[in-house]
């Protein structure tokens, strides 16, 4: 639902922007204007923020698309996707580039199957990575919760053999997505990948398990693979799989799944680690 009073104020200081010194100020007034306006499909909206996209600063820029895409979201605009891709291809800024892909992700939202030429577009970029994980954030937004195994082969694939760390963490991030409402597959379907030589890899696995397992509580295998992941070599997974614990045993459904060993240990295990070095 638009959230009018809001919108009134923040599109106000997109035409002060020019009084606004700070480039952090617009890129806050960027995402602020996607978050309150996001799926309202407002077209002049989407033309003030066009203009900072434009402007093709760094920051700026990568809030302005991604805003453009979360107003727009889950609208499939051919127009607007067009010219959101354009300027991806056209700018030389890699932050202004993986702006646009992740608004060009939204704008994919629940799409499904419609979405699958813009996706396949984004995937082939091969000299535009910040579009490859564009494309992988795609295929989780049309795709979630829908268990669609041409979806889930396209980001396997992309997991195993881009040649992008961001890619390859971006297409098992969505394998979470896309398994949502199955979160007892996705322990399984990422293990392999947890156990992947590549840092970034195990660090997907560790987010998907947090989005397609938030709230499950322990004693599972999602359970089971965390742990492992917590002893990771690596700080970057560690980090990853602390975090994705968190949404793990976070508001567990049950009192039983609250208490359970090894949600208990958990809990007091990850104070502990504050002070590893």
């Amino acid at each position: 639902i638009p959230c009018v009073p809001w919108q009134s104020q923040t599109s106000g200081h997109i035409h002060e922007r020019k009084a606004v010194v700070s480039t952090q100020s617009t890129w806050g007034i960027c995402l602020a204007l996607g978050i309150t306006e996001f799926m309202s499909c407002d077209q002049e909206m989407v033309e003030q923020i066009s203009g900072i996209l434009m402007s093709d600063h760094a920051l700026a820029g990568f809030a302005a698309g991604l805003s453009m895409g979360m107003v727009m979201a889950g609208s499939g605009d051919e127009d607007i996707t067009q010219r959101v891709y354009d300027h991806a291809c056209d700018t030389q800024h890699g932050h202004i580039q993986l702006g646009c892909s992740l608004g060009l992700a939204m704008l994919q939202i629940g799409r499904q199957s419609a979405a699958d030429e813009w996706i396949d577009k984004l995937l082939a970029e091969d000299t535009r990575p910040q579009l490859r994980v564009g494309g992988c954030y795609s295929i989780g937004l049309a795709y979630a919760g829908q268990n669609d195994s041409g979806a889930l082969k396209k980001l396997l694939h992309f997991a195993v053999s881009d040649v992008d760390d961001n890619v390859r963490t971006a297409a098992v991030m969505n394998i979470g997505l896309l398994l949502c409402n199955k979160p007892d597959r996705v322990a399984n379907v990422v293990d392999l990948l947890a156990r992947s030589f590549n840092l970034h890899t195990r660090y997907g696995a560790c987010a998907a398990i947090g989005a397609a397992c938030a709230g499950q509580g322990g004693g599972g295998e999602a359970a089971r693979l965390l742990r492992r992941l917590r002893k990771d070599e690596a700080d970057y997974v560690r980090q990853g799989a602390n975090i994705a614990s968190g949404f793990l045993y976070g508001q567990s459904s049950t009192a039983t799944k609250r208490k359970s060993t090894d949600c208990v240990a958990a809990r007091l295990r990850l104070p502990r680690h504050t002070g590893d070095r």
